[in-house]
């Protein structure tokens, strides 16, 4: 009987260890794994043809100046009402090498590496950000506005939970097929899922927004941080001001309720123990 409970007892305080570090541990595998795609991704272009990259880059620049003779609805990605089918059917082919990747987002203050694939389906902000069908192929020029949506507030990944730290003058990366184009937030917004104004071309600029659900743990708004082109910044990590994490902010405060109610029930087990055993001494010496 002893040994039983003495199992029950461990076999819980395993399974809440388990359970106070599970987010952290899933975070650290999805990180782990989109920085593996992002790699993969990397050593492909550098094993292209440049004739071939450069085909791909014309044919995205074709696709976009359609884009601004075309009237396209934009719609809100986390609707999972809407249909997430590709408008113009050469879009699935865009910048596509292969592994379905348009490009990956860079983020130095909030610390974000994510691959960007087409379109918003569930899969896809599943695993990392997509593209806003509808919005300009992320290769940058005039009349161009791309947007990329990811998710925020889930347990087991930070995707753009800690975008509602970014400020204006903040700075973002767009790599795409071994370039680099840069962004400078120069407008941020909370709309109504429905309002997707902010996020059409405007003539002769050069936008890029990211886009997440807001507030925190309601998300029945959603943030829009936009960025104008820029010039190239430096990416070393130790000359960007980092922000302090949301989404390890909660992590933190949760695992801190974890580990104290895990120490209650020890508490409560040990006192119990000790109980069970006086009044089992006191029956032995009667």
């Amino acid at each position: 009987m002893k040994k039983r409970r003495l199992f029950l007892s461990i076999t819980l305080i395993i399974i809440g260890i388990v359970m106070a570090f599970y987010s952290f541990i899933v975070n650290s595998i999805n990180e782990h794994h989109n920085s593996s795609v992002i790699s993969t991704y990397e050593k492909k272009v550098q094993n292209m043809e440049q004739s071939n990259i450069e085909q791909l880059i014309a044919r995205a620049r074709k696709y976009n100046k359609s884009l601004v003779k075309t009237d396209v609805v934009i719609t809100d990605p986390f609707d999972p009402d809407n249909e997430h089918r590709f408008l113009l059917k050469e879009y699935e082919s865009m910048l596509n090498i292969g592994n379905d990747i348009l490009c990956y987002v860079e983020i130095p203050c909030i610390n974000v590496y994510l691959p960007v694939y087409h379109g918003t389906s569930d899969d896809v902000l599943q695993k990392g950000a997509g593209h806003i069908e509808g919005t300009s192929i992320p290769i940058g020029g005039e009349s161009t506005h791309s947007v990329i949506a990811a998710h925020s507030g889930l347990n087991t990944a930070k995707m753009f939970t800690d975008l509602e730290k970014m400020d204006y003058g903040d700075i973002f990366y767009i790599h795409y097929l071994g370039k680099n184009i840069c962004y400078k937030v120069d407008k941020i917004t909370v709309v109504d899922p429905d309002d997707t104004s902010q996020l059409y071309i405007e003539k002769g600029k050069d936008y890029v927004t990211l886009l997440t659900c807001t507030p925190y743990g309601i998300n029945d708004h959603r943030l829009c941080v936009r960025g104008v082109r820029t010039e190239i910044k430096s990416t070393n990590n130790e000359t960007v001001r980092k922000k302090q994490s949301r989404w390890l902010k909660e992590y933190k405060k949760a695992l801190g309720i974890g580990i104290t109610l895990m120490v209650i029930i020890i508490i409560f087990l040990t006192i119990k123990r000790m109980l069970d055993k006086k009044k089992k001494d006191r029956k032995a010496d009667k």
